[in-house]
């Protein structure tokens, strides 16, 4: 951390000491980590502590987000949802310190969560949550390795720092928003080529030295329309829907990257597609539904399958239905997601 504080700006003093409070915080991790694990193991303390961790780590990855935005004008070299352990820290947070209670819903529900003392200690946290929808009960169990959490923590947080101080030292050009541009005006034309895709991601990782294990947003982007370069159909109406999607990924790549590198970034459009114009359309007639909408991207969502019901009757939820690949349904909810209702 101090080798990343000699590369800090102190042209914005309220940037610069905005990024010393997140760095401290960071630094301040591994000691309540440290103390934890030698902590004594009465009943007081187990709580005392697992409220104490559980509010650090929340606190930290807000300071790892506040860093990165700061430091580098976005945060696209962090993605913890990627990381199947840290997706689950707010929730868990919320759970056991934020709101234990009554915790509300979004799309309605409640729910009031007890740790199981008889089995809970340092190194596992067993809870239930009993969950409550029109009169519906529900129980949740839930188990949690506090080593595996403060593990994956450390190690995501290594990953981000590096690059943080990698970026630092890169001196920006425009070469990755104009060979992203070029790809993006390829797949509009329905020009798949993966040798300019991976010229692309490998122009990228050696530039900014990206790690192998990193989570990192552009990866995860560059991922995501490598993949689509595969997606295939029979039905027309559906294949119009993958090629639009895939290129509204590639155009987003190339936002990033013109974000990443400072360059204005130039329009490119393509028509919407079949299957998302019947899905507006229904959105805008029934305004009703749009709460229905948010949970699309993520088939682990609690109410995912709830809502893909409430919403039945556009041609693309009853494909949405047949989905399995997590990667594709993102892509697929993340349009119907971007849904503006007209002013009538």
């Amino acid at each position: 951390m101090n080798e990343l504080i000699k590369h800090l700006s102190k042209r914005n003093p309220k940037h610069y000491y905005k990024s010393l409070s997140a760095i401290a915080v960071l630094n301040y991790t591994p000691l309540v980590f440290e103390a934890y694990k030698q902590s004594k193991e009465t009943k007081g303390d187990v709580i005392l502590h697992i409220y104490g961790l559980l509010q650090n780590m929340f606190v930290s990855i807000d300071a790892l987000y506040d860093l990165c935005r700061t430091q580098m004008n976005y945060k696209y070299n962090i993605n913890l949802n990627q990381n199947e352990t840290l997706r689950k820290i707010k929730h868990i947070r919320n759970d056991i310190v934020g709101h234990p209670t009554h915790r509300t819903y979004e799309k309605g529900g409640v729910g009031y969560s007890l740790l199981n003392l008889e089995k809970t200690t340092l190194l596992n946290i067993h809870y239930e949550t009993h969950f409550f929808l029109k009169n519906k009960h529900e129980v949740i169990e839930h188990n949690i390795n506090t080593n595996t959490l403060m593990d994956a923590f450390l190690n995501e947080m290594a990953i981000i720092i590096d690059e943080l101080k990698e970026h630092l030292l890169v001196k920006a050009d425009r070469v990755l928003s104009d060979l992203s541009y070029t790809l993006s005006k390829q797949v509009r034309r329905h020009i798949y080529n993966t040798d300019d895709l991976n010229h692309l991601k490998n122009t990228y990782i050696n530039k900014y030295n990206i790690s192998k294990q990193s989570h990192n947003r552009i990866l995860w982007r560059l991922k995501l329309l490598e993949k689509s370069f595969t997606w295939t159909d029979t039905d027309k109406d559906i294949i119009e829907l993958i090629d639009y999607l895939t290129f509204k990924e590639s155009y987003k790549i190339y936002e990033l990257f013109s974000k990443l590198e400072q360059v204005p970034i130039k329009k490119l459009y393509k028509p919407l597609p079949t299957y998302l114009k019947e899905m507006y359309q229904f959105l805008q007639e029934n305004p009703d539904k749009h709460i229905y909408i948010k949970s699309l991207l993520d088939h682990t969502h609690l109410y995912y399958k709830k809502d893909l019901d409430a919403l039945k009757g556009p041609k693309i939820i009853s494909y949405l239905k047949t989905l399995e690949d997590s990667d594709y349904i993102y892509l697929v909810g993340k349009a119907i997601n971007e849904y503006k209702p007209k002013l009538k």
